[in-house]
């Protein structure tokens, strides 16, 4: 199901040297401490690697009421990804994610664990102008991705518990738009996404979902040593999805996420990464989806 991982965190980079202004660190370090695969102004491209560990600690119902897991069951997620982006020119780049996906579930009669390749993801940044290079106008750029639906969907499960579920079995395809400026050591962000997920049959059965949307916005901060904080609050809506062409009532979803992140440099091209990440424990906000919380380690290496 599609969420705002799309847009998942990491941090960024020593390489905006000391000797320039504090606007410039935060439009480097600053950027790079919100979004994992963006290149900063001097890198024509990158590498890295994470690992994200995820708990479903309770999901949100149908009317948007918390319920905390029952007791005696669990679950826990974990995804390793290598990135790797590149600058096609000045404005534009390009990025590829690859996920391995592990999903390990508890109930009071067993406990499961299954995983495989994940839906592999392909996105585009075309910046039209960027933070600060104007007083007044706020930088911006147009956003594009596909996801190919190269993980196992969960009607193709074969383990009872549908642990080696990887992916959505649809594929989808974003667009949006980010807008962001600095302040100093400061860059403020916002990002609105829309995204299409093509309809797929399971046991015969006709699934079709609407446009989901997902807004973000974001703060960080850049240090003269290079190091970034960040933090961000994300919130995806979709509506009732599609059963054999009649809609179905209540089936809509919502899923509000807030996201602590931070990076440190290892000399002039290593970069390590850490992000948290918590959809919070109230009613009324999201709804028809876990409740999770995790923790995201990485690893970057940029070129030149």
């Amino acid at each position: 199901m599609f969420n705002s991982r799309l847009i998942a965190f990491a941090v960024g980079a020593l390489l905006c040297s000391f000797g320039q202004q504090a606007s410039a660190q935060a439009c480097c370090a600053g950027v790079n401490a919100i979004t994992p695969a963006r290149l900063g102004l001097h890198e024509d491209a990158l590498v890295g690697a994470s690992f994200r560990l995820q708990n479903v600690y309770g999901n949100y119902d149908a009317s948007g009421n918390y319920q905390r897991a029952l007791s005696g069951t669990s679950e826990q997620d974990l995804q390793e990804a290598v990135v790797v982006a590149a600058r096609v020119s000045s404005r534009v780049q390009v990025a590829l994610l690859a996920p391995i996906v592990q999903t390990i579930r508890r109930t009071r009669q067993a406990v499961e664990s299954g995983g495989g390749l994940g839906d592999l993801n392909f996105s585009t940044r075309y910046d039209i102008l960027r933070a600060h290079e104007s007083r007044f106008v706020p930088g911006f750029g147009f956003l594009a991705g596909l996801t190919v639906p190269t993980g196992r969907a969960a009607e193709a499960a074969r383990m009872p518990l549908a642990t080696d579920a990887t992916g959505t079995g649809a594929a989808q395809v974003i667009v949006g738009l980010a807008l962001e400026q600095s302040y100093g050591p400061w860059l403020l962000g916002s990002t609105g996404v829309l995204a299409w997920r093509s309809s797929r049959t399971a046991q015969e059965i006709r699934l079709s979902s609407p446009l989901q949307m997902t807004l973000r916005v974001a703060a960080s901060y850049a240090f003269k040593n290079g190091v970034g904080l960040g933090a961000a609050a994300s919130y995806a809506a979709e509506g009732n999805r599609s059963v054999n062409g009649q809609l179905v009532p209540q089936s809509s979803n919502r899923l509000l996420n807030g996201m602590l992140s931070g990076v440190i440099p290892f000399g002039e091209r290593w970069r390590g990464t850490a992000m948290f990440s918590m959809s919070p424990p109230l009613s009324g906000i999201s709804r028809n989806q876990p409740a999770n919380m995790g923790t995201t380690i990485g690893i970057i290496w940029s070129y030149p």
